[in-house]
């Protein structure tokens, strides 16, 4: 029995045409993917931003102002993380939306 003529052919992966004749390829994902990617940058670069802003705030001296400043660092952190996992929410939709084409 030839390979091509093999019945376990059919689950082996075939090459996709990725890319349009001009050598680009346009992408879409859909509105979900595409919502998703933006709202995880937003996230880590307005939670940055109102963290440094509780940091420098902090850093001016204060009642609690160690205890500010630590929740800055630790706000800081968290936003970048709640990115990443918007971020993995992004990636699993686009998969999902590549996965029929």
């Amino acid at each position: 029995m030839s390979k091509q003529n093999d019945p376990a052919n059919k689950y082996l992966p075939k090459p996709r045409q990725s890319q349009a004749e001009n050598g680009e390829a346009e992408v879409k994902h859909g509105l979900f993917t595409d919502i998703a990617y933006v709202t995880a940058w937003a996230v880590g670069i307005l939670g940055s931003l109102a963290a440094v802003a509780l940091i420098v705030s902090a850093a001016q001296g204060g009642y609690d102002a160690e205890y500010e400043i630590f929740m800055g660092f630790v706000m800081l952190g968290g936003s970048w993380v709640s990115a990443s996992c918007l971020g993995v929410l992004a990636e699993i939709s686009r998969k999902l939306s590549t996965r029929g084409a």
